[in-house]
């Protein structure tokens, strides 16, 4: 287990398989950690995560960031899974995989607001070409596994429905095909 730290929080070690230099998927050890939106290493570490990834690709990890420094947003968990397995006083925004906002809502359910994968590695030509694999439905799982008190709601894009459908979550009743639910 890798030496912890408080800023940014450790909260798991996860396998995740990525391309080895010989084009071959290995496992490989990776951290998913809270970002404390107090701190502004960890906010530093946002912002940094989005310059390089709004570089590559229009990404959500800007309006993460944004509403991380925004100190009248509600309160929310931001979660990153990071390639980093020690030192988490200054996650290296080039070893970040993914980024997800979990909002633990006082309704019937909880809300997935945002999810993003670096781009370089989700918007490669096919799956085999991606670096690692999995990364969203790693940060899924945790949150599933986290906070599986109650349903989890998620207001989808279109591209990303199937995805989140793969995931277990199914079309809420009543709504739009873009709102699923997960039930637990």
């Amino acid at each position: 287990m890798p030496p912890i730290s408080f800023k940014a929080n450790y909260l798991k070690t996860v396998t995740i398989p990525c391309r080895s230099s010989q084009n071959e998927d290995v496992p490989k050890e990776a951290s998913v950690v809270e970002f404390d939106k107090s701190d502004e290493n960890d906010l530093r570490s946002l912002s940094d995560v989005a310059d390089l990834w709004d570089d590559k690709s229009s990404t959500f990890a800007y309006p993460i960031y944004m509403e991380a420094k925004d100190k009248t947003a509600p309160e929310a968990h931001y979660i990153g899974l990071t390639l980093q397995n020690s030192d988490y006083n200054k996650i290296n925004p080039q070893k970040v995989l993914g980024l997800a906002v979990f909002d633990e809502k006082d309704a019937p359910e909880n809300q997935l607001g945002w999810l993003q994968v670096d781009p370089s590695n989700n918007f490669s030509d096919s799956l085999s070409n991606r670096s690692c694999k999995n990364v969203g439905t790693t940060l899924i799982d945790y949150v599933k596994e986290r906070y599986s008190n109650k349903p989890i709601f998620v207001n989808s894009t279109l591209s990303a429905i199937d995805f989140y459908k793969k995931n277990g979550f199914e079309n809420k009743q009543g709504c739009q095909d873009s709102q699923l639910i997960w039930q637990g």
